[in-house]
């Protein structure tokens, strides 16, 4: 049988291995997350990415990591899960396609227009069956995201899901252990 010829790694593939890299790491959440907005952001050719945790106790969506190619993102913490499009990804556990940004809450409507951003695919990051969280890509092109975009986010949410429950659990452990120290 021949030997197979080498494939070349395509960035994406590239890309899409660094985030698999991090989800089994040691990392506290904020690098992690930090590192997945940032390849996500690459990957996606996308100008803003946001994280977005859910905090099922007070019904918030809390923002957890941004990559901003261009300028500050407005200073948003939290919002009520019910009262935005990336709350809607959370709830329906279903990915949201905004193509008018003009239902984009005030703050990050006049953000995305001096951006010149004229979509975004909000990515609940499932866990089990629930959303944990939300992955947002905004977007200068118009009409939205191809399929293979979509997958391609939808890819990364997941893992994004998986890392920041395996960042949440090492930081249980290490309580538990200092915990123990202590008695």
């Amino acid at each position: 049988m021949p030997p197979k010829k080498a494939v070349k790694n395509s960035p994406k593939l590239n890309l899409l291995y660094r985030i698999s890299q991090v989800v089994g790491s040691d990392l506290g959440m904020s690098d992690i997350l930090n590192v997945i907005v940032s390849t996500a952001a690459d990957l996606m050719q996308s100008k803003i990415v946001t994280i977005l945790l859910y905090d099922e106790d007070s019904g918030t969506l809390n923002v957890a990591a941004v990559r901003s190619t261009q300028a500050a993102p407005p200073d948003v913490a939290s919002i009520p899960v019910d009262k935005s499009v990336s709350g809607k990804a959370v709830k329906t556990g279903t990915p949201q396609l905004i193509t008018d940004i003009s239902t984009l809450s005030p703050a990050i409507r006049g953000f995305a227009k001096q951006q010149g951003i004229k979509t975004v695919l909000c990515m609940p990051m499932m866990l089990g069956g629930r959303a944990i969280g939300v992955i947002n890509s905004y977007s200068q092109k118009s009409g939205g995201f191809a399929r293979n975009e979509m997958k391609l986010l939808s890819l990364v949410a997941s893992q994004a899901a998986i890392a920041v429950e395996n960042a949440r659990m090492c930081a249980l452990k290490a309580a538990f252990r200092q915990l123990k120290a202590a008695s």
